[in-house]
């Protein structure tokens, strides 16, 4: 029991929702699992007919996956830069004397209309995006840890510039 516990949480409770193929190899091991009935002779008529609605089912479903796929998009993450100083892993903060400003490089793959950086809590900083091929700037907005920008931005190469107040 212990053991199937552990791995339920291991293979779809810890990981990403990215991971959700997961649930696909465990259904195939469970329709295994079910016994198989003894056969019934049928009507032929019978049979054609589970099968037409088998393919009927399947088509339908297919087709309101298509439509709602189209209709539903799920968010896209184009690029994301996470390491061992992240907010996740509970990077230990580093005094920088004011006015310090931290310049990094990005690239963008592909357009995209959210870009965030993340921030130490307490930490006084004005963070600015600058597009390097027009010199547009954009000026990230705090909420919370997280300074953030909600705008499309056109692929390209990116500079993230932090300076402390």
């Amino acid at each position: 029991l212990a053991l199937g516990l552990l791995a339920f949480h291991t293979l779809l409770w810890e990981v990403e929702p990215r991971y959700g193929q997961a649930i696909l190899p465990l259904l195939w091991v469970a329709l295994a699992a079910i016994p198989r009935q003894a056969s019934q002779s049928r009507p032929r008529w019978a049979n054609q007919a589970s099968l037409l609605n088998g393919a009927t089912a399947s088509l339908v479903a297919f087709g309101a996956a298509g439509v709602l796929g189209t209709q539903l998009p799920q968010k896209q993450v184009i690029a994301a830069q996470r390491s061992q100083l992240s907010v996740q892993y509970h990077a230990k903060p580093k005094t920088v004397t004011p006015g310090t400003v931290l310049a990094e490089v990005v690239d963008v793959n592909a357009p995209a209309n959210y870009f965030s950086v993340q921030i130490h809590a307490g930490s006084q900083v004005q963070v600015t995006l600058t597009n390097l091929a027009t010199g547009q700037h954009y000026r990230l907005t705090m909420a919370g840890s997280v300074a953030r920008l909600h705008h499309q931005l056109a692929a390209g190469q990116y500079r993230i510039t932090v300076q402390n107040l």
